[in-house]
């Protein structure tokens, strides 16, 4: 199961979402077209998953926050250091030979994203990584303290090929769209920014984000800053091609700043992804005083849209496509929801009432829906909050049903009991740590950020497993090439060796 680079992701935690200031007001039914379920998909014994178990080629003691980035045969990962610091750790994917390690910083990004390490390569061909250079002393706070320099580091060797002047992130360095340098956004707004990786040259990018916005995914899709009057639109080789209010390409009350996950389809300038609708006002103010809130499950929408003029496709309400381990820049799974999602005082999920789930494979042109599988009650809470899910692999996904668990084909979705001695990849909640450095939020400072999900061998109904199957490697593990794969777990980081 790869890990999309096509869109930046905002962890938003349900309590997070209720706190932010945008405009309240019940999610409006919205006038986009939209499919319905079709009937149950048949049970089949045809789905079959590789179970030969593998052991690590090697393992790595390391207090890991997430998933490594791997590229030209290394690892690169975040790990926690002494002090409430952070690390970027670099290792010989095939070997697990530590390389190099060096201090690192979130930089300027808010504490909702969920940090990661960035690989890229520069207009030589340099394989490299980009980080913020944090300061000496982590404990000193001032109106600066996040301006920072960006080192440019050669992803083998660690040596620092160039730095930037400093600057305020707010969003995490990625890939520019022509997979050349890096890219980002500031807090000053003037637009999307690109650093030459050779030379560590910041200037505007002639093809990014325009002034005032920031970018949302990949191919010039940005979100503007205006509050109210919030747009989304796209602006390729330095010119805008549209830009339309979010309430007519989202549905009513959706902002940017609950948190998105947009998908590129470069073969046909597709999107797809989901946004959020603000919860009741009454509702967020509860949160707001540290009171149990509750909400529609509507509030989620799936939204289709062309990449050349914003004409929306599709829009499903209620749905989500990066749910149970899904992640793809080409969409063909949604869970879609009904019920009220309940909270308590502290933010966490304790019911979705009256509510009901479905799991469905979908046309991605017109968005109807080409097979369908309900997720048993017992399974709704932990599938709707993301929590302890089991990862399939690109061509599966599992779902808990009331018949037990089933494997379903994405393409088909024909399904197929999991086996007894089946092994998956389950995956925990997002790792969370406090950090040195406040990132201050209306004067108030926040330590709390967030990594990644760490992951770990485990049955289909969640229970442990001793080792992996290659099935389960393959689904969850980076592919470093000649057979290499390598995942992290609590506490270490492992490469298996699968064969060419």
């Amino acid at each position: 199961m790869r890990r999309t680079e096509a869109a930046r992701t905002i962890a938003c935690s349900a309590l997070t979402l209720a706190l932010v200031g945008c405009s309240g007001g019940d999610p409006s039914s919205s006038p986009a077209p939209s499919s319905s379920p079709s009937g149950e998909t048949s049970t089949t014994d045809t789905v079959v998953r590789e179970d030969t178990v593998v052991e690590p080629a090697w393992t790595t003691k390391l207090d890991v926050i997430g998933q490594p980035e791997v590229e030209d045969g290394v690892a690169l990962v975040l790990a926690k250091a002494p002090e409430r610091a952070i690390q970027v750790v670099a290792l010989d994917a095939a070997t697990g030979e530590r390389l190099w390690s060096r201090p690192w910083s979130p930089g300027g990004v808010p504490t909702g994203y969920g940090l990661e390490p960035v690989v890229a390569r520069s207009q030589t061909d340099r394989a490299v990584t980009v980080l913020s250079v944090p300061p000496r002393d982590l404990s000193a706070t001032s109106p600066e303290m996040w301006r920072l320099p960006l080192a440019v580091v050669d992803l083998r060797t660690g040596e620092e090929v160039a730095r930037s002047e400093p600057v305020e992130l707010l969003t995490p360095p990625s890939s520019c769209d022509d997979e050349v340098d890096v890219c980002f956004d500031t807090y000053s707004r003037d637009g999307g920014q690109r650093l030459d990786l050779d030379t560590g040259r910041v200037a505007p990018d002639p093809a990014g984000t325009p002034a005032g916005a920031r970018g949302i995914g990949s191919a010039g899709l940005f979100a503007t800053s205006d509050r109210p009057g919030e747009e989304v639109g796209v602006a390729r080789d330095g010119r805008v091609l549209w830009s339309t209010p979010i309430a007519r390409l989202m549905g009513e009350s959706v902002t940017s700043d609950t948190g998105w996950t947009i998908e590129h389809d470069p073969a046909s300038d597709r999107y797809i992804g989901w946004m959020r609708a603000a919860i009741p006002v009454d509702q967020r103010e509860r949160a707001q005083a540290g009171r149990p809130f509750h909400y529609d499950a509507a509030i989620l929408r799936l939204v289709a849209f062309n990449g050349a003029d914003g004409t929306v496709l599709w829009r499903r309400d209620g749905a989500e496509h990066t749910c149970l381990g899904m992640e793809t820049d080409t969409p063909t799974v949604r869970c879609v929801w009904t019920g009220t999602a309940f909270y308590d005082a502290k933010g966490v999920l304790t019911d979705l009432r009256g509510g009901s789930g479905v799991v469905e494979g979908f046309d991605p042109e017109n968005g109807e829906t080409t097979w369908s599988v309900k997720i048993a009650a017992e399974a709704l809470q932990d599938v709707f909050d993301d929590r302890g899910q089991k990862v399939a692999g690109d061509d599966t996904v599992l779902v808990t049903t009331e018949d037990g668990p089933l494997v379903v084909d994405i393409a088909t979705g024909a399904t197929g009991p999991a086996e007894e001695d089946a092994v998956f990849t389950c995956t925990g909640d997002a790792v969370s740590f406090d950090y040195a450095m406040p990132f201050f939020l209306d004067g108030d400072p926040l330590h709390r950020r967030y990594g990644g999900r760490l992951y770990r061998p485990c049955g289909a109904d969640g229970s442990e497993r001793q080792s992996y199957t290659e099935a389960a490697v393959r689904d969850s593990g980076q592919d470093a090439g000649d057979g290499v794969h390598v995942l992290a777990g609590d506490g270490s980081l492992s490469g298996f060796d699968l064969g060419g």
